[in-house]
């Protein structure tokens, strides 16, 4: 289980976790950038409240692009907080520009960021956190990639097992959830465990097309749907799926509208 850290979620967060560990679920994940208070005391109670919760996986993401936007400073004192309430699991996420060897000035700014934190002993992650080439990442950072042309013909979609087994859902403020951008239902008009009860990749026409037919099947399902989208900028097959599945989502909602 992954939830999301934020100023306005903290209780409900713990909460959350606390209830997961009295069900005896495995893994009580959290990702966070570290940075939902200046208040060094609301720091020290909500890394006190996670680790009585049962927190036992707490990834802080700490590198350019997160510093580049979030001070410093509160984000090193919920480490040294997180560290003081003894959460276990507890490990430095950096995201990598290519991957952590490629040499460009977004590395070498998440490195001096991370060298920071060397005094605490955190672990930092050992697997390579590499920026997908998606969504504004495209866009601004496709210069220190190697150029390659998406093969619509034979391109397949990385999430279709993400698809099948569904081990993560996605519930946003107006209640539709998700796997893979695709809605399969709304916590406002059932409850959440009858939708995941439910849950058939092979009933839903778009995820259906992205098994069955990858990017090209995908496309002409969108198609039929009088959707079309220019596949030149984009490198990677997930990226069309989830621009295809926002627009499927979106002319959904407006024919009800």
């Amino acid at each position: 289980m992954k939830t999301k850290l934020s100023k306005y979620m903290k209780e409900v967060t713990a909460a959350i976790h606390k209830t997961a560990t009295q069900c005896g679920i495995k893994t009580r994940q959290i990702l966070t950038s570290g940075y939902f208070t200046n208040s060094a005391e609301e720091s020290r109670i909500v890394a006190k409240a996670l680790a009585n919760a049962g927190v036992n996986n707490l990834l802080l993401s700490v590198d350019a692009f997160h510093q580049e936007h979030i001070p410093f400073e509160p984000v090193y004192q919920f480490a040294c907080d997180v560290i003081d309430a003894k959460i276990s699991g507890a490990i430095l996420y950096p995201a990598w520009l290519v991957n952590r060897e490629h040499q460009n000035p977004y590395n070498a700014k998440t490195k001096e960021i991370l060298e920071k934190f060397y005094d605490l002993s955190i672990p930092i992650d050992e697997y390579d956190n590499q920026i997908a080439l998606i969504g504004q990442a495209a866009k601004l950072l496709r210069g220190y990639y190697q150029e390659s042309e998406l093969d619509i013909s034979n391109a397949r979609i990385g999430g279709c097992s993400e698809l099948l087994k569904a081990t993560n859902i996605s519930i946003v403020p107006n209640g539709d959830v998700m796997v893979c951008g695709f809605v399969f239902g709304n916590i406002y008009d059932e409850d959440v465990l009858d939708v995941i009860a439910r849950y058939n990749p092979y009933e839903h026409e778009g995820m259906n097309a992205v098994i069955n037919g990858g990017v090209s099947g995908l496309l002409s399902y969108a198609k039929k749907h009088d959707i079309a989208i220019g596949t030149s900028n984009y490198c990677d097959a997930c990226d069309v799926c989830e621009t295809i599945a926002k627009k499927l989502n979106r002319s959904k909602k407006e024919k009800f509208e």
